[in-house]
């Protein structure tokens, strides 16, 4: 966790949460055109025929999000480029993860919000950030934690991660004081 003070407040952050906030919206913004960076190597994953079928007739939403994946022969696809704004993308598990989805974010797509997008699609990005994101518990550097507060407090909505998960919790001075039976 991130811990800063602001505005009289404690306020504590999860940095996956938060960076997976970030990342969607980063994501989001540019919707259709991600500037993607290409994998020196590509990655190559072995799938189940109806597993390879499906994730190829999704390949231009994959696209819209700076997937760029391929077929490979056989039951395997390739992937050649991810998003540049992703530093650690899990491409295996984000796979898999889209193939046999294990969330439900039919409580946070708000299409209002988020006007341009399918269900479909947030589920994607949704997904995609969360795999490409900081883990909680990662060390991090001074420097890094306080660009993820930056990013963060410059969102529209920085509270809530596309899973619905809080990404801060803030505690009152006059809370604090109240539990070292201070005079308030």
């Amino acid at each position: 966790y991130i811990v800063f003070e602001k505005d009289n407040k404690i306020i504590f952050v999860d940095q996956h949460a938060a960076a997976e906030k970030i990342n969607f919206e980063r994501i989001y913004k540019n919707f259709g055109a991600i500037i993607t960076k290409p994998l020196l190597v590509p990655q190559l994953i072995s799938l189940k025929s109806h597993e390879k079928e499906e994730l190829l007739s999704r390949k231009s939403e994959l696209e819209n999000i700076g997937i760029i994946i391929d077929d490979f022969g056989g039951d395997t696809i390739q992937i050649l480029e991810i998003p540049e704004v992703l530093e650690n993308l899990d491409t295996t598990t984000y796979i898999q993860e889209i193939l046999n989805p294990s969330n439900d974010f039919s409580k946070t797509f708000d299409k209002e919000e988020y006007n341009n997008l399918t269900y479909e699609s947030y589920i994607l990005i949704a997904t995609e950030a969360c795999h490409g994101s900081i883990r909680a518990g990662q060390k991090l550097s001074i420097e890094e934690m306080k660009q993820i507060i930056r990013d963060l407090l410059n969102l529209k909505n920085p509270y809530n991660c596309p899973h619905g998960r809080p990404v801060m919790w803030e505690l009152e001075r006059f809370e604090i004081e109240k539990s070292f039976k201070r005079k308030i």
